[in-house]
């Protein structure tokens, strides 16, 4: 389940390579992230969060927490978030996960 609003859209190839991500990792992972922009009123783009603190690839158990709690703020923005709709749903849905700390 992929979290978009009518101003983001997922860059190329976006939604494909993080479905691919849970299809192939055994299912290990409850979520995955790929990059994301914001559509401004005026027609532009702009980077939708800050990921330049992480790397690609697996992000370890408790590195966001970590980041969170050293930066304020997790540097990813929830519009490439795609969750395991199993999970989703058993967390309550997407409004219960605002809970996840």
């Amino acid at each position: 389940m992929q979290n978009l609003d009518d101003d983001d859209f997922l860059l190329h190839p976006g939604f494909d390579a993080t479905v691919e991500v849970l299809r192939d990792d055994g299912g290990e992972l409850a979520f995955c992230f790929g990059d994301a922009l914001d559509l401004l009123e005026d027609g532009r783009t702009e980077p939708n969060g800050d990921n330049r603190m992480l790397r690609p690839g697996r992000i370890e158990r408790g590195v966001l927490f970590d980041l969170w709690e050293r930066c304020g703020f997790v540097p990813l923005h929830t519009s490439g978030l795609l969750w395991r709709t199993e999970v989703l749903r058993a967390y309550g849905g997407w409004s219960a996960g605002a809970r996840l700390r």
